[in-house]
């Protein structure tokens, strides 16, 4: 049962691309370009705000893949051109996880919710009333000091009884030594629990001890194969690309949205992650995402353009906003995304039953783990037709019954 914080990324990200059929040496089966209904050239992402298409472009999204956006920049109460208000930008130090903004409680005092720092030297809460609110975490634990789900069975709904020894989480208990598909009987405990050994994981997750459910890390050595996210935030057990400035390049900072990343301050470079327009680095580049039901995501730097021939190999000239135009990624795949053009070439652990192999964006169809790596494991790629779909550096190379650049 996944926790709500590593739920909320498959809720802002629920528009899934359809299907297509199984394909050698690729990590995500049922999502192929052969036999089946795969995407075309024509059927390229269409940019919202009522916008031209890039040259060539029919217009219409592909495969049911995200819209093109730019909001613009992120500021308080601006309103972007879709309509919908800006977010505002992140406050209190950048905690926030991902564009969120943390819930002040006790006359403004941040909570540790969303990887913030806790409060009062460590002491999260000190009564359950420090805890109202907090999504399903409404009880203070006397021993630890912090925010849990429940103390004991009576804080649990229905028939669940409440693992102590586990995390102080509410669990269904097991029916004559049985539960429901996807989990399995604890029978020291006799509750249902999502795994007790890694085995019971996919996707080369772990089964964290503690939690009874499969997780992206425990440890900075578990993210060795994860691309660009060689650091584990043990507060949400997921890679990420930092944890603190330290851990950047000199002259970078870590920014804690978008997954944690490293970049300067100002004067990034194209497909680089960015909040606002002044952090990229031309006069005509602008800060430009993808839009879902959810909102606003992988936000990059794009430089401006007139036609496809001022954009690198593999970037097409679309428009933007109301007037302007900017490159972005147009390899062939249902959604090309920055995220999955900063990993194309990066390892990645191969696993024919992943869904997501870690190369692009959760829950989204821009990238592949191809199983031909280093060590037996994997390296990132993305689909092509041909070498313009491939970013300088790299080739459209054919790969068992695709094509990919490499």
């Amino acid at each position: 049962m996944l926790s709500p914080a590593r739920l909320l990324p498959f809720l802002l990200l629920s528009l899934v691309a359809c299907g297509k059929a199984p394909v050698a040496g690729l990590g995500l089966p049922g999502d192929t370009r052969d036999g089946g209904s795969s995407s075309t050239r024509d059927a390229r992402i269409d940019p919202r705000d009522g916008g031209e298409t890039s040259s060539g472009d029919a217009g219409s999204t592909r495969d049911g893949g995200f819209d093109a956006l730019d909001a613009g920049p992120i500021s308080d109460g601006a309103v972007s051109d879709s309509g919908t208000a800006d977010a505002g930008p992140i406050t209190d130090g950048g905690h926030a996880r991902d564009g969120g903004v943390m819930t002040p409680r006790d006359g403004g005092v941040m909570t540790p919710r969303d990887g913030g720092p806790p409060r009062d030297g460590g002491v999260e809460c000190l009564a359950h009333a420090d805890c109202a609110g907090i999504g399903p975490t409404d009880y203070c634990d006397p021993n630890t000091f912090t925010c849990v789900e429940c103390l004991t069975d009576g804080h649990c709904r229905f028939n669940d009884v409440c693992d102590v020894a586990h995390g102080n989480v509410c669990r269904d208990p097991c029916f004559n030594g049985n539960c429901r598909p996807g989990q399995i009987c604890d029978t020291q405990i006799d509750v249902c629990v999502d795994c007790l050994t890694d085995a019971e994981c996919d996707g080369g997750e772990l089964c964290h001890p503690t939690l009874r459910e499969c997780v992206e890390c425990t440890s900075n050595a578990d993210c060795a194969l994860a691309p660009n996210q060689p650091f584990c935030d043990t507060a949400d057990n997921e890679c990420v690309g930092c944890l603190s400035d330290g851990d950047c390049a000199m002259g970078e900072v870590c920014y804690p949205y978008q997954g944690r990343f490293c970049a300067t301050p100002t004067n990034r470079g194209i497909c680089e992650p960015c909040i606002a327009d002044g952090e990229c680095g031309g006069a005509d580049d602008l800060c430009i995402g993808y839009a879902s039901t959810g909102g606003l995501f992988d936000r990059s730097c794009s430089p401006g353009c007139a036609v496809d021939a001022d954009c690198p190999r593999g970037w097409d000239c679309v428009s933007v906003r109301q007037n302007d135009n900017v490159c972005r990624p147009r390899y062939d795949m249902n959604t090309p995304t920055c995220t999955a053009e900063r990993n194309l070439g990066q390892m990645c652990r191969f696993d024919p039953q992943s869904v997501d192999p870690g190369c692009g964006l959760l829950g989204v169809q821009d990238a592949r783990c191809f199983a031909g790596g280093p060590a037996g494991n994997g390296t990132c790629t993305i689909w092509c037709d041909s070498n313009d779909d491939c970013p300088t550096g790299t080739s459209c190379l054919t790969l068992g019954q695709t094509q990919v650049c490499l």
